[in-house]
């Protein structure tokens, strides 16, 4: 398994509109209605770094999909390439914590049911109870992000898309979510949410476990997901590092 090309494709689970920019040396993942640069990146995949004429691409792109509303957008650029910050248009710099996008095999086994006293099921974005239930807990898990509109994009999206709900057992009250996509042979999870008072007790890997194996009951072979933290790393995770570029107002296409 190549990594790199497994992490495209579980980028472009969601995505609405996929784009090859730069003679195919990156592309652009538009998911509308997502906040930027979340799921709106740019992923670079040449074996050197970009330069000024493949960022103008990606300015002209930008500026021609969304004119004078064009986001800030993340470049994701493979680890073993070194940004070259001096070398940056102006608007664009390097951060200096990588994103890591991990590639896990799925697995065939039971669901569990209860977990530490709590109870985890599934649930459907299109049954108004577990849409609000799963809305509810992301905006408490990522404050200022527009609810309405992850609902609409798992809605709309040409994906199997489902809920995992984690509750407390005696009160049905919302403890943890997480959704997960599956499109062909590649899942994608993400919004992976647990409240504040419930975090410590592993909640997030007990939901990756359910997403590795309802994805292979929908007929993935590989999930994928992003994250800034180190933490989730580990022996066996097989994940690709990412420089990040991040493109700030004003830029020069504005």
């Amino acid at each position: 398994m190549s990594l790199v090309p497994t992490a495209l494709k579980g980028y472009s689970v969601l995505a609405q509109d996929v784009t090859d920019l730069a003679d195919g040396t990156a592309r652009a993942f538009t998911v509308p209605g997502w906040p930027s640069p979340s799921y709106s990146p740019v992923i670079h995949h040449a074996p050197h770094p970009p330069r000024r004429e493949g960022l103008d691409a990606i300015g002209d792109y930008l500026n021609h999909r969304w004119g004078a509303a064009a986001p800030a957008t993340r470049l994701l650029v493979p680890r073993a390439v070194q940004p070259e910050p001096g070398d940056l248009p102006g608007g664009w710099h390097a951060e200096e914590r990588p994103l890591h996008i991990l590639v896990l095999e799925t697995v065939t086994a039971p669901l569990p049911e209860v977990h530490d006293g709590l109870h985890v099921r599934l649930g459907s974005v299109n049954d108004a109870a577990d849409a609000e239930m799963f809305a509810a807990t992301v905006a408490a898990g990522f404050p200022g992000y527009p609810r309405d509109e992850v609902l609409r994009v798992l809605r709309t999206a040409d994906t199997k898309d489902e809920l995992v709900l984690v509750t407390s057992g005696t009160s049905d009250e919302p403890v943890a979510t997480i959704s997960v996509s599956v499109k062909g042979d590649i899942a994608f999870y993400n919004w992976g949410a647990v409240l504040p008072a419930h975090r410590g007790r592993r909640l997030f890997r007990l939901m990756e476990q359910v997403c590795l194996r309802r994805a292979r009951d929908l007929g993935a072979t590989h999930m994928v997901c992003v994250t800034r933290s180190p933490h989730v790393l580990g022996a066996n995770r097989p994940h690709v590092e990412m420089w990040i570029y991040q493109n700030n107002p004003p830029s020069p296409w504005r």
